[in-house]
């Protein structure tokens, strides 16, 4: 038995700490029991994951307040898709929402137990872990830097395992809330949590195609004086003049971006951390342009194909041969860094969808415990809805719903909705494209 706190020892560390000591680890089977008020289910995984490493694991509950499933958008839907990924790997998971009669069900503790079978459900193995700790990364001590400072106690103790379990078994029974979240009325707490869960946050990315395409030639220091200030020649070579280099982009124009000019005016709102974007006009979005993803990947591939990269090359060198003749002295072989640099972007996905979107789009990248960074996230958001300019259609919805409480006023109507159509479906913009303008209706 012990007592310790983070960063020491963290409660995930003792959990997989735990299981590298039962005993027959890979014959026997296994189950994990928690009970966590905040709950997110990327920190399930991880932890299951690693316990998958040290034991035959054959079981996971989880009981949780019954208020996570409305704090977090598609929470359901995650819990599903969770279920069905490790039941192909043969542990079967359940869930039970918790709903206590005086408020919070605010239990965080976990039993990592080995049955012995011969024994009529008796413990060969068990390990419980009391601690202040959530189910969430923040909580079980999985983001180092940014985790909470938790103190736990452990015990291989049988007796008080058998305790534990007996307590959760009977709130599994009692306090097991199958229709909740019908029956809540927001709070102002959940109704920010949900509106800034609810949403895509969007930011400028700072790279691009042509710069991604470009051959860069360094210029020795000798030939300086050729670049160090615009030359006409140079520029009616095709060149883009930087301070120590040139620049020479060979490839086709790319398709058309995937957001018209000024989307960010008319469907989003700014906040701190970007251009909040609500999921009901986000799922659009995406659903209009995953093939233009599609189409653009393909156009990307082909034109860096090793055909379309050796005429590149060729081009490259007859530019090479016109720089020696006007003086100009290159370092390198600009096609070495260029190849290399096109190999690794083809084969980075993420990469490519932040050169079609122009955008970083992300979640919220708060743990839900982080409530000053909540609060002040979503008193930018508010800022940008009390503004006294032009407010575009997410913004007025988004104003609706705060005083009527009802999160549904976020759904695009018909009219709205087509608009929205219309514009995914205009004349894309191309690369340089002034996004701060105001759009003042149609």
């Amino acid at each position: 038995m012990s007592v310790f706190a983070t960063p020491s020892k963290t409660p995930f560390c003792a959990i997989i700490e735990a299981a590298q000591k039962f005993t027959q680890p890979r014959m026997r089977s296994h189950e994990l029991w928690a009970a966590t008020c905040y709950f997110r289910p990327d920190a399930l995984r991880e932890l299951l994951d690693g316990l998958l490493l040290h034991i035959r694991l054959t079981e996971v509950y989880v009981v949780y307040n019954y208020a996570e499933d409305y704090r977090y958008p598609g929470f359901s839907d995650e819990l599903e898709e969770l279920m069905r990924n490790y039941e192909a790997r043969g542990v079967h998971v359940e869930f039970r929402r918790m709903k206590h009669p005086g408020g919070l069900f605010h239990s965080k503790a976990y039993a990592l137990i080995q049955r012995n079978r011969a024994a009529d459900n008796g413990l060969r193995d068990q390990f419980l872990l009391v601690t202040s700790g959530n189910l969430t990364r923040q909580g079980l001590g999985m983001d180092r830097g940014g985790s909470n400072f938790e103190i736990s106690y452990d015990s291989t103790s049988k007796a008080q395992c058998q305790k534990f379990m007996d307590i959760l078994h009977n709130a599994w029974e009692s306090l097991v809330c199958d229709d909740c979240t019908r029956e809540v009325q927001l709070t102002d707490d959940d109704l920010r949590i949900n509106l800034l869960l609810d949403a895509t946050y969007l930011c400028k990315w700072e790279g691009s195609l042509r710069q991604e395409l470009s051959a860069v030639f360094r210029v020795s220091e000798e030939s300086m004086r050729h670049v160090a200030r615009t030359n006409p020649r140079l520029t009616e070579m095709g060149f883009e003049i930087k301070t120590n280099t040139l620049r020479r982009y060979y490839f086709e124009d790319r398709p058309g971006r995937p957001f018209p000019k000024r989307f960010l005016k008319n469907y989003t709102a700014k906040t701190l951390i970007g251009y909040w974007c609500p999921s009901t006009v986000w799922k659009i979005v995406e659903q209009e342009c995953l093939n233009k993803f599609s189409d653009f990947d393909d156009w990307l591939m082909s034109i860096t194909s090793d055909r379309e990269l050796a005429e590149v090359s060729e081009k490259c060198k007859l530019d090479l041969a016109a720089l020696r003749g006007i003086g100009v002295k290159i370092v390198e072989n600009p096609m070495i860094a260029l190849g290399n640099r096109i190999g690794k972007l083809r084969s980075n996905k993420i990469k490519k969808k932040r050169i079609y979107w122009m955008y970083e789009s992300f979640r919220l990248p708060y743990d839900l415990e982080n409530r000053d960074g909540l609060a002040e996230l979503y008193e930018s958001l508010i800022e940008t809805l009390e503004s006294k300019g032009w407010k575009n259609v997410v913004v007025r919805n988004l104003e609706i719903a705060i005083q009527s409480r009802d999160l549904g006023k976020l759904e695009l109507n018909i009219e709205d909705r087509g608009k929205l159509l219309r514009h995914l479906g205009a004349q894309d913009e191309m690369d340089g494209e002034d996004d701060d303008d105001i759009d003042d209706g149609d």
